[in-house]
């Protein structure tokens, strides 16, 4: 089993009769999923993509809350490195972190958020879990269905995000990383 489908399992999602996984949201996951339909108000999307254009708009809502615990275990970890201290919170944040990131893989996948999920990971010392979702990352394949505008799109904002400014320089540190590890 990968660590994907492990995360799944661990994190409370679970599959529907058509193999779609599925996950109960709390209060903070549905307030940053509004939080980012708002911006859709008024506008019409082509039939073709709305469903997709939609999963693509939640997910980005749960990275979203992935990456603020995120960089809320950054915060505490920089602040507990001076006094050689990991507290609770600081794994609770990366735990929480995790969790969004493979919500937001499961309704709309995207290499990039191996990415995220690897380093997540990679601040709570689980060095072979990053690994192997840096490879994932590499081996990546996206599905057929998937719109080639929704996915630039998705792609495009994910690397503004990450602070890419191309899908190959992500690559590069990919595989800066996998080296280095």
């Amino acid at each position: 089993m990968s660590k994907m489908e492990e995360l799944k399992r661990k994190y409370g999602l679970y599959k529907n009769e058509k193999g779609e996984y599925l996950f109960d949201t709390t209060s903070e996951e549905e307030a940053r999923i509004e939080e980012t339909f708002q911006g859709l108000k008024g506008y019409a999307l082509r039939p073709d993509i709305a469903d997709e254009f939609k999963a693509m708009l939640t997910c980005i809502a749960l990275l979203g809350l992935g990456d603020d615990y995120l960089m809320e275990a950054k915060l505490s970890l920089d602040i507990d490195e001076e006094t050689e201290n990991r507290n609770e919170e600081i794994d609770k944040n990366l735990e929480r972190a995790i969790v969004e990131y493979a919500k937001a893989f499961s309704v709309y996948s995207n290499k990039t958020i191996y990415f995220s999920l690897a380093r997540a990971v990679m601040m709570r010392n689980d060095i072979i879990t990053a690994k192997e979702f840096l490879n994932n990352y590499i081996t990546y394949t996206q599905p057929e269905e998937y719109s080639e505008t929704v996915t630039d799109h998705f792609q495009s904002y994910h690397l503004q995000i990450l602070g890419y400014g191309s899908i190959e320089e992500l690559d590069n540190e990919i595989n800066r990383l996998i080296k280095t590890l």
